[in-house]
């Protein structure tokens, strides 16, 4: 589980957006309303209280981080705009979402999302990838048909995973893995595809490659 931050939605300027609220996703849930979230995981430390979003943002990869001596890099994405995505991949077409603000998605069927390649300007050794995944219930409470949208923090494992360099690795959420020799690269990109079981749409809240 993690800390849910609810941030301000908006503000035409993301990088202005305010923290309007805290609090544990203990039981895995929480109703939003008018903001969009920012998942901190429970084992990463914050230094400081952070001031909005983009202080948000990057005392978390710190933290993250720091969880991991001797890995020295970080590549994240926070999915609060719409870049980092390759939109033209075939597989999947209509079933995905490309958006700002906690908005990439992924259908209930075999739906993939790949992100642009990055040069790392070394090839990595040993690398660590996490993800986060949360989707919504949105119910009509009462007789007056209120909506209610309850976001739900899922397992990382109802997405596969791969991060691809000269060949794909499929780690797991959060463990190290070797990268071997013969395919070794500076380019890498990953990608996560809805496991053939979802019968739900869900979101990807984040993810890093942690790697030395």
């Amino acid at each position: 589980m993690s800390t849910l931050y609810l941030i301000e939605a908006n503000n035409n300027v993301l990088a202005n957006s305010a923290i309007n609220n805290v609090m544990n996703l203990q039981d895995g849930t929480y109703p939003i309303r008018g903001t969009f979230p920012v998942l901190l995981p429970f084992d990463v430390p914050l230094e400081g209280v952070p001031t909005g979003l983009n202080d948000l943002v990057t005392k978390k990869y710190q933290g993250m981080l720091a969880l991991y001596p001797g890995y020295t890099n970080i590549l994240f994405n926070e999915m609060n705009d719409v870049g980092g995505w390759e939109t033209s991949v075939s597989f999947g077409t209509g079933l995905r979402h490309f958006g700002a603000r906690k908005t990439v998605s992924l259908g209930p069927a075999f739906t993939a999302l790949q992100s642009t390649v990055t040069n790392l300007g070394f090839a990595p050794t040993n690398a660590i990838l996490r993800w986060q995944v949360f989707s919504y219930e949105i119910t009509d409470v009462g007789v007056d048909g209120e909506i209610s949208r309850v976001l739900r923090e899922e397992d990382p494992a109802f997405l596969n995973a791969a991060v691809v360099f000269n060949g794909g690795i499929f780690p797991s959420n959060g463990v190290p893995f070797t990268i071997p020799v013969g395919i070794q690269s500076s380019n890498v990109y990953v990608t996560f595809n809805n496991t053939p079981h979802q019968t739900e749409r869900l979101y990807l809240a984040s993810w890093a490659l942690i790697y030395l």
